[in-house]
């Protein structure tokens, strides 16, 4: 009989397959996992109608005849991956890896099933981010959008620990936060890849963005955001010139026009009709400059909720570098 396993008996001599369909996969899955579905998405569709209506047998013989054409597939993956361990789950450790680990263990390879699958792993997480995220100590890192926060972070990210929140979320929070990210993060898949970044840091002073409690498809979880109210703040103050330089680049250049008007219809009920107007008439004539100015100014700024008061400390954020390597000396200090 093929072994169980569970999580926290993995390390990096595991490889996790995910045997899921690729949309259960898409939505959430254990970070670092493979997926190698022994069912596509329609595929899936078929047996659980079948099953649901009540044909078991029949929707068993149909999972097995789709599983089949995947055999060898996990089979040349064993093969090629000797020196590794391999753990196979689906949603709950039931049927579906049950089905390939047993195979599996019958030729005569050593493979595992992850004990309660999915389900398991996500109750883990439900059980101990709460405890990880109350023993954080946050440095908040302020400033209007456009003011370089995201890139300081990714420069300072290498001499010391932060928390890309963005990142995990796969979003960039503000109205065009979505352009050219493609799907956001699941709220699942946000606390998985929030909880792996701490369980395997052995420090507890980051330093974080500040962002509203939601981001994209993701709401913080409360005792994340209630440590972002607590922690000790600065801010980036930054010239609009440069605001305006950094959101073109950024969404413009690097982005999809058609995507950015989409997005910018959320703002629509926001603003008068006329200055909507004026404002996706500046980007379909490629005033850029203008419509940056105009979101920053009209839209942005006037949203913008955080005020800098006598105990947050302040750096310049016209150059990212700089402001960079001033905000690691303040943190180093």
């Amino acid at each position: 009989m093929y072994d169980s396993i569970a999580y926290n008996e993995i390390n990096d001599n595991y490889i996790l397959i995910d045997v899921r369909s690729p949309k259960e996969f898409l939505d959430f899955h254990i970070p670092g996992a493979l997926s190698m579905p022994i069912m596509d998405d329609d595929e899936r569709k078929i047996v659980g109608t079948l099953y649901q209506h009540g044909s078991h047998d029949e929707a068993k013989k149909m999972a097995l005849q789709f599983g089949t054409k995947k055999i060898g597939d996990y089979h040349d993956f064993i093969v090629n991956n000797k020196d590794r361990s391999i753990v196979f789950y689906c949603a709950r450790g039931g049927y579906r890896s049950k089905t390939v680990a047993s195979l599996f263990f019958s030729l005569g390879y050593h493979v595992y099933q992850l004990k309660g699958g999915i389900k398991s792993y996500r109750q883990k997480i439900n059980s101990e981010l709460p405890l990880l995220l109350s023993e954080l100590e946050l440095v908040i890192m302020y400033g209007k959008t456009g003011s370089g926060k995201s890139e300081i972070l990714n420069i300072i990210k290498n001499y010391y620990p932060t928390l890309d929140l963005e990142g995990l979320a796969n979003h960039k929070g503000s109205v065009l936060g979505s352009v050219g990210m493609g799907k956001a993060n699941s709220q699942k898949m946000f606390e998985a890849l929030l909880y792996e970044q701490l369980t395997r840091s052995s420090c507890r002073r980051f330093l974080v963005e500040g962002e509203s409690k939601r981001i994209g498809e993701v709401i913080l979880p409360k005792m994340l955001w209630n440590k972002m109210q607590e922690g000790e703040k600065i801010y980036i103050d930054c010239s609009l010139e440069r605001r305006i330089q950094r959101l073109v680049k950024e969404y413009i250049y690097e982005g999809d026009l058609n995507e950015i008007l989409e997005n910018l219809s959320r703002i629509e009920k926001f603003i008068s009709k006329e200055k909507y107007q004026l404002l996706i008439d500046n980007l379909k004539n490629g005033n850029y400059d203008d419509a940056a100015k105009f979101l920053c100014e009209k839209y942005y700024d006037l949203n913008y909720k955080f005020k800098p008061d006598d105990k947050t400390t302040v750096f310049n954020g016209d150059d990212s570098k700089e402001a960079a390597r001033d905000i690691l000396k303040y943190l180093q200090r």
